[in-house]
């Protein structure tokens, strides 16, 4: 049976009000300025009793413990919200700040022998914001920004549509040995395929209020927000300039809430058309801000074009359906051979390095050797990694979570499978689960497919997948 559609819709800046630890590799980078504000971006809906909250924040993604901080705070704030209920999910950002403490930038130096230490020299000066100032001023403005959508909810209708635009590009690069490296060199004769298809498909929602004003829209993109990773400023890549070209036509007060679908081996760049040994022809440099500004125009073409057909096939009333589950993601393992060969690389390098003090390229350079170790001490004491995901339907719409960098392979298999109309997936949501690959991605290898990028590998993949279609089948029965 459907009720009537309660939505609300906020935005608020959570950009730290000081310079911050970005987001980057191994080493620390300082922001030197702000290029564009960082917002929590909110859709808050109701309809026969049921709730669901979407929070899309412009950061990389959040662990559970700050899922839970922040619901925490909203629970706190307001006892009426379904705390259980809020999605939190960030655009996969790497010009935003550490919030939460990562153990990837200090794995490889746990396992360092006595007399060797790691030390990163670069002195953070006295006014940087890190993790300890970041999360908590971020936690209370995201829980501003979902008390805000909440308690703003009034009669609303909804409209979906499909739009289509390039922006992600596979980043994993095949040669003819059957191995694979992500952004691996292409002008060469060994060069044989980029691994998996690119998902051009933008799945929207657009959300009005009574007077069929717009309030704000639901946008899934197949690709990270990582035009400008390295960068040494505070950026919301190519979803602010999506936003700013967006509300030059439909006003400030309209919401964009950005979300990333499934997009674990994409990324802005053109592998085939990169230069390299000789310039190419191709798209703007898709790590600069001219790059930023293309992405953006396309994205806000593709909803500014489909708006005027929204706003004539706008729908009051809704089925809203929520199922938030705690799934048990097989651990993926290592063999006894392959952690005795990581350590006898990791030993191999230190030797070789004769020296006491080990820095930032250090650590990544044995950050993968570490992590074959690691993956080996926990599968002794854990056959999995567990997680929550969400699948929500709204009318004929199908809304699932996931907590992955999530390759697309799987959200192809996920979309072909719905029962709904259309399939909006939002990856990195509620957990970091870091990259969640292909059984093909793992026989290439490389960073994205290695052991230590993930917690699960292909079998996990599968599980997803069939947890997730299944679920969809049910709030559809």
């Amino acid at each position: 049976m459907k009720d009537k559609l309660l939505v609300g819709m906020s935005q608020v800046d959570i950009t730290p009000p000081a310079p911050v630890s970005l987001r980057a590799t191994y080493a620390l980078i300082i922001s030197e300025y702000v290029e564009s504000p960082l917002y929590a971006n909110v859709f808050a809906a109701e309809s026969g009793g049921e709730q669901v909250i979407i929070c899309s924040c412009d950061l990389a993604c959040f662990d559970a413990a700050s899922r839970e901080r922040v619901r925490e705070l909203i629970r706190a704030r307001n006892p009426a919200i379904d705390i259980s209920k809020v999605i939190l999910c960030g655009t996969e950002l790497h010009t935003g700040p550490h919030f939460y403490v990562k153990d990837k930038l200090r794995l490889a130096a746990k396992f360092l022998p006595e007399g060797i230490r790691y030390v990163d020299n670069q002195v953070v000066p006295k006014n940087v914001w890190l993790e300890d100032k970041c999360g908590p001023y971020i936690f209370e403005r995201i829980c501003d920004a979902v008390c805000q959508a909440w308690e703003n909810r009034k009669p609303a209708g909804f409209s979906p549509m499909f739009g289509r635009a390039v922006v992600g590009h596979c980043r994993r690069v095949v040669y003819d040995d059957g191995s694979a490296r992500m952004y691996g060199a292409v002008d060469t004769v060994n060069f044989e395929a980029v691994e998996a298809v690119s998902d051009s498909g933008i799945e929207l929602l657009y959300l009005f209020d009574e007077n069929r004003k717009p309030m704000g829209a639901l946008v899934s993109v197949a690709c990270p927000a990582q035009v400008l990773e390295g960068k040494p400023f505070i950026s919301s890549d190519f979803w602010g300039k999506a936003r700013d070209f967006i509300k030059q036509k439909l006003g400030n007060d309209f919401v964009v809430v950005g979300l990333g679908s499934a997009a674990g081996d994409q990324s802005p760049r053109d592998e085939v058309r990169k230069s390299g040994k000789h310039p190419r022809r191709g798209d703007p440099d898709m790590y600069s801000l001219e790059g930023v500004i293309e992405l953006g125009k396309r994205i806000a073409t593709v909803v500014l074009d489909k708006y005027e057909s929204a706003r004539g096939n706008i729908k009051n009333e809704a089925l809203i359906r929520h199922e938030v589950m705690t799934v048990d993601f097989p651990l993926r393992t290592v063999t006894m051979s392959e952690y005795e060969e990581a350590k006898r690389k990791f030993d191999e390098y230190v030797k070789s390095a004769g020296k006491t003090i080990f820095g930032p390229s250090d650590i990544a350079a044995l950050y993968i050797h570490a992590g074959t170790m690691e993956r080996f001490h926990l599968q002794n004491r854990t056959h999995f990694w567990s997680s929550e995901i969400h699948v929500v339907r709204v009318d004929d719409i199908a809304i699932a979570t996931n907590p992955f960098e999530l390759f697309v392979d799987y959200g192809n298999q996920i979309k072909a499978r719905s029962e709904a109309t259309q399939t909006i997936l939002i990856q990195l949501a509620c957990d970091g689960g870091s990259y969640l690959p292909t059984a093909r991605a793992e026989h290439g290898g490389h960073y994205s497919a290695f052991v230590s990028s993930g917690f699960t590998g292909h079998i996990g993949g599968e599980l997803l997948v069939n947890k997730t279609v299944e679920t969809i089948r049910k709030l559809w029965r």
